[in-house]
């Protein structure tokens, strides 16, 4: 059932699990969960679609240190983010979840084979195809089958299959389901303001504010927080006393992102290189879609250091692809830019730099003539390593319903810099460029702040055995307390390369299934 903000609430008593967040996370948890005899409760706080979509997302901006703000092109409403993503999936590797010795705070408290049964649930969660269509070996097959394009073959840089779903809101993917279940209300336009603590540890109740201005409170036996990277943490630190000791001095800790690069006009475009060039998700690029269709999935692929290779040289994830570089990149980046002043110099600057280019590039288009030498940019994803120094600090702003902002604390020092030059180094000499050329350019990009963050906010509430150093235990039930969970990027105490939604679905999809072996309200 979802009710919208100016709705009648139903009746909430006896609800078994409060859910806090109706994004990917919320979505799967609560769909997992429908019809499996518990009564649930979703609180979202934007509305059902686009139109009614009452906040934005956070982004982080360039700098340093970087700053937080929100991005005035995502509005989220129900589905969250995965209203606004491309779409690209795969799972984390299995080395993700190890402990590096080179990397400190690293290692999770499960396995790949633990996450592996629930990451099948959530590509059927996700609209995805088989779980097996992310083996290298299994798509280098089908493609040697009708001629297409080859795998790169390197000792160095390992291929990492990319899944594309075909319909990117779980809002639009699962609203059937919401809607009919008799055991799932969500309410829509409802503002979170804090959890109240109970006498034995764990949450009495959740305090919120409808759209419409009227206080709600939301009794359950359990709650959990799918809120965000951020919102997660900051739902936390703002309400007193949940948790304590230990545990909630690391709130807010260990922030984490994904930080990109892009190198234009890099290398040219080669047979080997196809599968590693994507167009942006709905945006098509001039070539067409060049995405493959293998086992039902819409597949693309990655490259990354392979594992031997950062165990040798002790370094964090770094994952490389391609796109359209030169004149067509710059004149796609000016069409899509923001219409605000920044953002649309930026972009024109970029064309005004290769006025000759430009020129080029139209009069073949014009003419409907190939391009032999047409360039690829590369796009260089790296891992930022989990540091207790990197956080979020809530302010003395207040919002519009009373809760406190939110400040970011984070920044890559020297020693992941000069890692990062290290594997940009390895990555371009195994593509055949100059690798000290790319780690040179890597640091001028970065004194700049001529780099890019996805919104992939991860290990603010990260996941751990230990309560001295972690937030939430393997089951995702917040240390200290007994009826109080976390799910989403936030629980990540690494964040790998790949990007992190499909594992959040899958979490949450394992989250479902202990809740229900816990048993309802009686």
């Amino acid at each position: 059932m979802l009710v919208t903000s100016d709705a009648e609430l139903p009746d909430l008593s006896r609800t078994d699990v409060c859910v806090v967040g109706g994004g990917a996370a919320g979505i799967a948890l609560a769909t997992e969960l429908a019809g499996s005899g518990l009564r649930v409760v979703v609180l979202e706080e934007g509305g059902p679609t686009a139109d009614t979509a009452q906040r934005e997302a956070y982004e982080v901006a360039p700098g340093a240190p970087p700053t937080l703000g929100t991005a005035g092109g995502r509005r989220l409403f129900l589905g969250g983010n995965s209203n606004h993503w491309y779409g690209n999936c795969r799972p984390l590797d299995r080395e993700d979840f190890a402990a590096r010795p080179w990397i400190p705070g690293s290692g999770w408290p499960i396995t790949r084979d633990d996450l592996d049964p629930h990451y099948r649930r959530a590509q059927e969660l996700c609209g995805l195809g088989d779980l097996r269509t992310y083996e290298p070996d299994r798509v280098a097959q089908a493609l040697a089958r009708r001629h297409g394009p080859a795998l790169l073959d390197s000792a160095t840089l390992e291929t990492r299959i990319e899944q594309t779903t075909p319909e990117f809101s779980l809002a639009v993917l699962h609203a059937r389901t919401l809607r009919r279940s008799r055991d799932v209300v969500v309410l829509l336009g409802v503002h979170v303001t804090g959890l109240e603590r109970g006498r034995c540890g764990g949450v009495r109740r959740v305090r919120a504010v409808r759209a419409s201005g009227e206080t709600l409170t939301v009794t359950a036996r359990r709650y959990v927080l799918a809120a965000g990277g951020i919102e997660n943490a900051k739902i936390l630190l703002a309400s007193p006393g949940v948790p304590d000791g230990a545990t909630r001095d690391n709130v807010g800790r260990y922030f984490q992102e994904h930080w990109y690069y892009v190198f234009d006009a890099l290398l040219p475009d080669r047979d080997n290189l196809r599968l590693y060039h994507v167009g942006r998700g709905r945006h098509v690029d001039e070539l067409g879609d060049r995405r493959q269709r293998i086992d039902g999935a819409h597949v693309w692929a990655q490259l990354v250091l392979a594992a031997d290779v950062l165990a040798e040289h002790r370094l964090p994830g770094l994952a490389v692809w391609f796109q359209d570089g030169g004149a067509p990149a710059a004149l796609r980046a000016l069409k899509h830019a923001p219409r605000r002043p920044g953002p649309l110099l930026a972009a024109a600057a970029g064309v005004a730099r290769r006025p000759g280019h430009v020129a080029g590039y139209g009069a073949r288009r014009l003419l409907r003539h190939p391009n032999p030498s047409r360039r690829l940019a590369m796009i260089a994803q790296i891992e930022q390593v989990p540091d207790p120094a990197s956080r979020l600090r809530l302010t003395d702003a207040r919002d519009p319903w009373g809760r406190p902002h939110v400040a970011l604390d984070t920044r890559l020092d020297a020693t992941q810099r000069a890692d990062h030059a290290t594997a940009l180094r390895l990555a371009g000499r195994a593509l055949g460029v100059d690798g000290d050329a790319l780690a040179s350019s890597m640091q001028d990009k970065y004194a700049a702040g001529d780099l890019g963050f996805y919104f992939h906010h991860t290990g603010t509430t990260r996941m751990g055995r230990d309560p001295a150093g972690s937030v939430v235990d393997r089951h995702c039930r917040v240390h200290g307390t007994d009826n109080l969970y976390v799910v989403g990027s936030s629980v990540f105490p690494t964040s790998g390369t790949a990007e992190p939604t499909l594992t959040v679905v899958a979490l949450a999809a394992r989250l479902a299934d202990h809740l229900v072996s816990l048993g309802r309200v009686g």
